[in-house]
């Protein structure tokens, strides 16, 4: 009699429909400008040139200027405060947003690597995506001189009241011949608004490496 019922259970288990496996995590990772919108961060880094070292803050504000029909976005970036960047001016620059985050152009010089980094910490697909995927990197300025290439890898997703997804950028920044710059940065973008909450990151520029971490100081509502 046991036996007979051992045997119906095992015919009754192999025959039972498989249980399908738990759905993959994934979230809708957009940038979801909004005209007028302020934002305003802190990067701080340590650069060591050649076994000299040297900390930078620059305290900045990103404003959305406009927003396209195509889900692109005019904007300003305005440094605020800057301390150890030497000749650098405080000054504002002003562009447009693709849909990934990226800036249409951007200057190799002056506080354009500031907005290059911020940039490249917000970097967002532009769609759905699950944990575990990765999406490429393809830039290239408008005037078309700088070039970003690389990946992205969604990490990890973060649910309840509020939403954060981690992510992990790989990529070089190339600027004609003798600027090359390899940087590696974990962010943690808010889901909800598609805004960068906060990074880490670092920077390899020949003979100097940098690392750096990004703040987001106030945010609009």
């Amino acid at each position: 009699m046991i036996s007979k019922l051992i045997a119906s259970v095992a015919i009754l288990a192999a025959c039972a429909p498989a249980l399908p496996s738990a759905a993959q995590e994934k979230a809708s990772l957009v940038h979801k400008y909004a005209k007028g919108a302020k934002d305003s961060y802190r990067i701080t880094a340590k650069l060591d040139q050649g076994g000299q070292e040297t900390e930078v803050k620059v305290e900045f504000q990103v404003t959305i200027l406009r927003v396209t029909d195509s889900g692109e976005a005019e904007y300003e970036f305005k440094i605020e405060k800057l301390e150890g960047m030497g000749d650098a001016e405080q000054t504002t620059l002003t562009g447009r947003f693709d849909k990934m985050g990226l800036p249409k152009d951007i200057e190799s010089e002056g506080v354009g690597p500031i907005l290059a980094i911020f940039s490249l910490a917000s970097c967002l697909p532009g769609g759905e995506l699950e944990v575990g995927k990765e999406f490429k990197i393809d830039w290239k300025a408008a005037s078309g001189g700088a070039t970003i290439t690389g990946k992205s890898a969604f990490t990890a997703l973060k649910t309840g009241e509020k939403a954060v997804a981690d992510l992990e950028h790989t990529a070089v920044l190339e600027d004609g011949p003798t600027t090359t710059v390899k940087l590696a940065i974990k962010s943690k973008v808010d889901v909800a608004s598609g805004l960068l909450s906060s990074a880490t990151g670092s920077a390899d520029v020949g003979e100097m490496q940098a690392t750096f971490k990004i703040e987001r100081l106030t945010a609009s509502k």
